[in-house]
């Protein structure tokens, strides 16, 4: 959010800032934003599956089931969180995206990197699962749970909720627990294997079907938006969100022990001991 303060709230506005976000799952995020800014926002969030109905009506979102290809009108910003790699086929969600755009108007999507990954950094993240494991605190089963997360702006945290849905766009549906999990991410905690090893039978960045890679997603920006208005302004740390993924039981514990994970993650990254696989990428409509 501190992208938002700085390119629409330095300044008085005339109106609030329009806001959509695709693939919203249980709504967690748009109600952060909504919360933050209050009447300073106007929030539209849209997913596919039926999380989105359980999402709280009462905070001043605009929750719809669909998809991008539901919405009309226009935003200033168009916010992808960990979404736009389901989106199929890509170009047309795109597309879509840029004529919802105003002049001037943000699509900014956060997405995965996971090119960066190295062995150093698959191991500093096993060693901490299997401790995180023996002490009981991961309560690995057929669901991916639903413990809460961090969200970190700056200085502030926000306590929410991690969502696990299917997206399903144009005509092509993708269970979000299918690639992220817990049966497939128990892969991580097979101590029988070195780190690195379970990271490669994991198999995150190998391409899978209607799956889009950051590769084809910055192309396709570039294609709409135009290189020279495409920017990824920070890398960001993202093991962290694997805990809820695998089962982080629901508890002050299981909080106070993904916050420290996160503290300890920002720090191994600032330091360079391992490499942020997070990417926020910007496109501006010019």
């Amino acid at each position: 959010m501190n992208l938002l303060d700085e390119r629409f709230f330095s300044s008085e506005l005339a109106r609030p800032l329009r806001v959509l976000e695709v693939g919203c799952g249980t709504g967690e995020f748009s109600a952060l934003v909504k919360n933050h800014y209050k009447d300073k926002v106007a929030v539209t969030a849209v997913d596919p599956s039926d999380a989105v109905l359980s999402a709280n009506k009462d905070i001043g979102v605009d929750y719809r089931k669909g998809t991008i290809m539901d919405i009309e009108g226009l935003f200033d910003v168009c916010l992808f969180t960990k979404s736009l790699h389901h989106c199929d086929p890509l170009p047309a969600t795109l597309e879509k995206t840029y004529a919802l755009l105003d002049i001037h108007g943000l699509c900014i999507a956060e997405e995965v990197d996971w090119s960066r990954m190295e062995t150093d950094s698959a191991t500093w993240l096993t060693d901490r699962l299997d401790l995180i494991h023996s002490a009981r605190c991961l309560q690995t089963r057929d669901a991916p749970s639903h413990m809460q997360y961090v969200h970190r702006e700056g200085e502030h945290e926000h306590v929410t909720h991690e969502h696990n849905h299917q997206h399903r766009h144009q005509g092509h549906s993708h269970d979000h627990g299918h690639q992220h999990g817990t049966n497939r991410m128990a892969v991580l905690l097979d101590t029988s294997l070195t780190g690195p090893e379970r990271w490669e039978k994991l198999g995150f960045g190998q391409s899978h079907r209607g799956m889009q890679t950051l590769p084809s997603i910055m192309q396709e920006l570039h294609r709409l938006f135009g290189q020279e208005n495409v920017k990824v302004p920070s890398y960001v740390p993202l093991f962290s969100g694997f805990l809820p993924m695998l089962g982080l039981e629901a508890s002050d514990t299981g909080i106070s022990v993904l916050k420290t994970f996160l503290a300890q993650e920002e720090q191994a990254v600032q330091a360079g001991v391992i490499r942020a696989l997070g990417v926020n990428i910007v496109a501006e409509k010019k």
